[in-house]
């Protein structure tokens, strides 16, 4: 090879390397303006896909992976629901060569949320949608769930003055979490709840590790003492309270297959106290309840498997669950209806259990009673909702050497023997 054409591809070399190292330069210069340019475009995209305004007042971009956002706010054209005052991210740079985004810390300054009221729903822009295939994919939709929770999450993260207020006619919520400090996926934290002047106080704990893909939670009420969950009270008129809460949740590592995905964890509740006139005059309470779960999750429907198991009290079950999403016969339309499944065998146990698992205050006239023997029970129940009539439900309680020791609160045996009743008629005694 001659040298002039040697010395020709060096040169075109060095040109383009040089060319190369101008472009990374200026990109490095200029990349506030071009993350500010990018970051506006996606979010008017986003706000008009749900007909709302947005913005924010500025962003800058530190080093090579820190970006400061100034300001961010989001509004429909009565109202802000959403403002942020200040948001630090400083991501991984090796993952983000790859096109991969992982955080490596967050920190969030005076945010502020208002939900808006029933009837206010957000608009949703159809060419921007999701198609109804991918809506109702749940496969899809958990894991990318999954994916937000823990690929996103960073070790350390700091929250402060976390304002969530939803107001309406007879309800005046608010939620307020003054600072919470995640520490290697570790946080405990109070959270300030008001709900119309009555104040109370949660304190929260827990671990999210991305690493295990685990899930960890803890809620107990810190004053007063059995305080009642807020807005259930006004959304279905019922005082509900509890001891003690915690979660747990497991997520794989890999996915199972392309038309599945597990989910797997398990709940605990103490203390569990229900009061609602219409299912009782008094007070419901449950000592202890607790579920272990496997959620089985497939394009169109959810499968609780039959090695869940569901405690009350001293009673254990083991319940399987089919919600299964189907196409309408019209046509085919995109909208659908489900079909349920559900069925349940619980082998001989001691009858005793049942009697003593029952919630107090519930079945009042069982209170107390005693008794001997075995008993077994089975259930199925298959509802199609495209075919009413197709209703299937058999439920059958099996006896073995069952017999009643002793009578509870009320004396039972009496309706074996003559008896006094009296009829009443808008509350006055109209026959003996």
């Amino acid at each position: 090879m001659k040298s002039t054409t040697r010395r020709r591809i060096r040169r075109t070399i060095a040109g383009c390397f040089l060319l190369t190292l101008a472009g990374l330069t200026t990109a490095f210069a200029l990349r506030s303006h071009i993350a500010t340019h990018v970051a506006r475009i996606r979010l008017e995209r986003l706000a008009h896909s749900h007909g709302l305004q947005a913005g924010f007042n500025n962003l800058s971009v530190e080093g090579l992976s820190t970006i400061h956002l100034d300001g961010l706010w989001a509004a429909t054209p009565s109202d802000t629901l959403f403002s942020l005052q200040r948001l630090d991210v400083k991501l991984r740079f090796l993952p983000l060569l790859r096109q991969n985004l992982e955080v490596e810390t967050i920190a969030v300054d005076s945010l502020l949320l208002r939900l808006p009221q029933q009837g206010h729903a957000l608009e949703t822009s159809e060419a921007l949608s999701t198609s109804p295939e991918q809506a109702t994919d749940y496969v899809r939709q958990s894991r990318r769930f999954v994916r937000l929770l823990f690929d996103l999450l960073p070790a350390n993260a700091t929250l402060s003055r976390i304002h969530c207020t939803h107001t309406t006619d007879s309800l005046t919520l608010q939620v307020i979490l003054p600072r919470m400090e995640l520490r290697q996926y570790t946080f405990d934290t109070q959270v300030n709840v008001t709900e119309n002047n009555q104040q109370q106080r949660w304190h929260l704990q827990g671990i999210i590790n991305p690493d295990e893909r685990q899930l960890q939670l803890s809620a107990v009420p810190s004053f007063p003492a059995h305080t009642p969950l807020p807005y259930l009270s006004h959304r279905l008129h019922a005082e509900v309270s509890f001891d003690s809460l915690s979660i747990g949740l497991h997520a794989p590592q890999e996915d199972d297959t392309p038309t599945r995905f597990t989910l797997s964890g398990g709940a605990s509740l103490h203390g569990l106290c229900i009061l609602q006139p219409r299912l009782s005059p008094m007070p419901i309470v449950i000592d202890s309840t607790s579920t272990q779960f496997t959620l089985h999750i497939l394009p169109t429907a959810l499968q609780l498997d039959s090695c869940s198991t569901l405690r009350l009290n001293l009673l254990d079950l083991h319940p399987y669950l089919l919600a299964e999403r189907i196409a309408t016969p019209e046509a085919q339309r995109p909208d659908a209806s489900w079909h349920f499944t559900l069925s349940l065998h619980k082998p001989w146990f001691p009858s005793q259990q049942l009697f003593s698992s029952l919630p107090r205050g519930l079945f009042s006239n069982l209170q107390g009673l005693r008794t001997r023997g075995e008993l077994a029970y089975d259930l199925h129940f298959d509802l199609d909702l495209t075919r009413p009539d197709s209703l299937q439900l058999y439920s059958a309680l099996h006896r073995r050497h069952f017999a009643i020791e002793q009578y509870g609160a009320t004396p039972l045996n009496r309706m074996t023997d003559e008896f006094l009743y009296t009829a009443y008629e808008q509350g006055e005694p109209v026959r003996t």
